[in-house]
C-alpha cells in the first residue's frame, strides 16, 4: 500500500508544476513544518507523530533504520526526544507544491548534550506531504548527518 501510494504521488508530479514560492498552499506547508520543529523542541510526542500520516516513511538522522510504521516512528522519536537539552532550528528551507503533494528540504540543526558535552549535529531534510482532509501530513521524512558534519556516533537502531 506505501509503496502504492509513494507510485501514485511520483507519477502525478510528473506532469505537475509547481505552484509559484508565495501562496496559500506554500505557507501552509511552512506552517506544518514549524509545528514539526516546534514539537520536537518541547519534546510533544503526541502533537509530533499527529504530524506523520499513518503510512508513513521515516529515514532518521541518528539510525541506520527506515521506520515503515508508525509503531517504528513512535519507538524513534521516543529514543531522540530523549536527547538532552534537545533544540532543533531549520538553516534553510526549500518548498515546491504540486496540488496536493508538496516537498519541502532543506538543512537544519540539532544541538543537544551527550554526557554532559554539548553536541551540534546539521543535518539534511526533506518532508514529503500529502493535503488530507485535516491538513498537511508528512508521508515521507528523509534526513541525514551533512556528510562532512558526520563526525557524530550516535547511532541508534
Amino acid at each position: 500500500m506505501r509503496k502504492t501510494l509513494l507510485l501514485l504521488v511520483m507519477l502525478s508530479l510528473a506532469g505537475c508544476q509547481p505552484y509559484s514560492a508565495h501562496n496559500e498552499k506554500t505557507d501552509e506547508v511552512k506552517a506544518a513544518f514549524g509545528e514539526w520543529i516546534e514539537d520536537v523542541n518541547h519534546k510533544d510526542m503526541h502533537k509530533l507523530l499527529s504530524l506523520y500520516d499513518e503510512h508513513a516513511d521515516l529515514h532518521p538522522t541518528l539510525s541506520g533504520k527506515l521506520r515503515t510504521s508508525s509503531s517504528e516512528i513512535e519507538d524513534y522519536f521516543m529514543h531522540f526526544l530523549a536527547l538532552s537539552k534537545l533544540h532543533a532550528e531549520t538553516s534553510a528551507s526549500h518548498i515546491q507544491v504540486f496540488d496536493d503533494v508538496a516537498i519541502n528540504d532543506g538543512f537544519y540543526v540539532f544541538s543537544f548534550e551527550e554526557s554532559g558535552k554539548p553536541k551540534v549535529l546539521k543535518a539534511r531534510y526533506s518532508f514529503t506531504y500529502l493535503k488530507e482532509a485535516n491538513g498537511w501530513k508528512i508521508i515521507d521524512h528523509h534526513s541525514s548527518v551533512v556528510p562532512n558534519e558526520a563526525k557524530h556516533n550516535a547511532t541508534k537502531e
